[in-house]
C-alpha cells in the first residue's frame, strides 16, 4: 500500500526539487568562471564560418560544469536525507537485461514521437514559426562532421544521458515518493517541459512543440517508472533528439510506424497499463495546484530571470529547513533505540 504523505510534506519536495534546479542554475556561472568558460558556445553559430569542432567542445565543458551544479545539490540532499543516490538516480538495469531496456526504449519512443514528428513534418510543409536565432542557425546549418559532432553533444548523446539522470532520475523519483507515480510522474513533465525556455514563445509552432514535448516528457516518465531505470528514457530521449528533416524525416515517421504494426500487442499493452483509471485517483487540488505553481516557477527562465535568485533562496531555504529537521528526527530515534 502506498504511503500518503501530508501536504506540507509534498510541498517540501516539490521545494527541493525547485532548489536544485535554480540553486544549480546560479552556480553554473560560478564554476563557468573558474573554468574560464566565457560566453555560451552556441551563440558562435550565428557568426560567419563558425568552426564546430570549438563550439562542440565548448558545449561539452558548458554542459558538464553546469549539471555538475545540480548533481553537488543532489548528493548534498541525497546525503542529508540518507538516501541511496544510485538507487534513487534509477542507474541500475533494475532485474532486466541490457537490450531489453533499449528495446523498451524504442517502443516508447514510438509511441511518444509521433506528435513531435508529427509537428515537425506539419512545420516542414506549412511553416509554423521561427525559433530562436540560435536554434534555427544550429537546425538550418550544413551537415558536415563538426556539425554532427554539435548535435551530439547538444541533443542526442551527452544531452539525454545528463537529462535523464536528473529530470526522471532524481526529480520523477523524488516526486513519486511524496505524491504518487501518476502525479509525480505529470509534474515532472511540466517541470521538464517548461524549463526549456527556448521554447517560451506564443506562437503556433512552439505552442505545438510543447504539446509534443508534454506527451514526450509523460512517456518518458512513465517508462522509468514502469522498468525502475532510466535506460529506455535515454534511449527513447536520444532518439528523440535525433535530427530529422527533408526526406529522412518520412524515412523516420515510416520506421516509427513500421515497428508500431509489428509490436502492435506490446504497445496495446503499454498503452492499456499507461490509462488505468486508478492511476489518476491521486489528482486531487492540491497537486493540481502545485503542479502549476511548479511550472510557472520555470517560466521565470525567460520571463522574469532577476527572480531566479529570490526563488532559490527561498526553495533552498524551505528544503534546507525540511531535511534538516528530518535528519534531527532520524538521530532522535536512532538514540531512542
Amino acid at each position: 500500500m502506498e504511503k500518503i504523505y501530508p501536504l506540507p510534506h509534498r510541498f517540501f519536495a516539490l521545494c527541493e526539487v525547485l532548489a536544485v534546479f535554480f540553486a544549480g542554475s546560479l552556480l553554473a556561472p560560478l564554476l563557468f568562471q573558474l573554468a574560464g568558460v566565457t560566453g555560451h558556445p552556441l551563440m558562435a553559430l550565428m557568426g560567419d564560418s563558425p568552426d564546430m569542432f570549438v563550439i562542440a567542445l565548448d558545449l561539452s565543458k558548458l554542459l558538464m560544469l553546469q549539471f555538475a551544479g545540480w548533481f553537488a545539490l543532489i548528493t548534498f540532499f541525497s546525503w542529508i536525507n540518507s538516501e541511496k543516490l544510485k538507487a534513487e538516480l534509477k542507474l541500475t538495469r533494475h532485474g532486466y537485461k541490457f537490450i531489453q531496456l533499449v528495446v523498451i526504449g524504442v517502443l516508447a519512443w514510438c509511441i511518444g514521437d509521433i506528435a513531435n514528428k508529427t509537428v515537425f513534418l506539419l512545420d516542414q510543409t506549412y511553416n509554423l514559426g521561427v525559433s530562436v536565432p540560435w536554434r534555427e542557425a544550429l537546425l538550418h546549418g550544413e551537415k558536415t562532421t563538426g556539425w554532427w559532432l554539435v548535435m551530439f553533444v547538444g541533443s542526442f548523446g551527452l544531452i539525454p544521458i545528463l537529462e535523464e539522470i536528473l529530470w526522471r532520475g532524481y526529480v520523477q523519483s523524488k516526486l513519486i515518493r511524496f505524491f504518487s507515480p501518476a502525479v509525480g510522474i505529470v509534474i515532472t513533465a511540466g517541470l521538464f517541459v517548461f524549463s526549456h525556455a527556448q521554447y517560451h514563445q506564443l506562437d503556433l509552432y512552439h505552442a505545438s512543440t510543447i504539446i509534443g514535448l508534454t506527451i514526450s516528457a509523460l512517456a518518458l516518465g512513465w517508462v522509468t517508472h514502469k522498468t525502475g531505470s532510466i535506460i529506455p528514457a535515454i534511449v527513447m530521449h536520444a532518439l528523440l533528439n535525433f535530427p530529422n528533416d527533408g526526406l529522412f524525416l518520412y524515412v523516420t515517421i515510416g520506421l516509427m510506424m513500421g515497428i508500431s504494426a509489428w509490436q502492435w500487442q506490446r504497445i496495446k499493452t503499454f498503452c492499456t497499463d499507461l490509462l488505468q483509471p486508478q492511476a489518476f485517483t491521486h489528482f486531487n487540488l492540491a497537486s493540481i495546484v502545485l503542479l502549476f505553481a511548479g511550472v510557472a516557477t520555470m517560466f521565470t527562465l525567460s520571463q522574469a530571470p532577476a527572480l531566479i535568485l529570490k526563488l532559490s533562496i527561498t526553495c533552498m531555504a524551505l528544503a534546507a529547513a525540511a531535511s534538516v529537521a528530518g535528519l534531527v528526527k532520524r538521530l532522535r530515534k536512532q538514540t531512542a533505540e
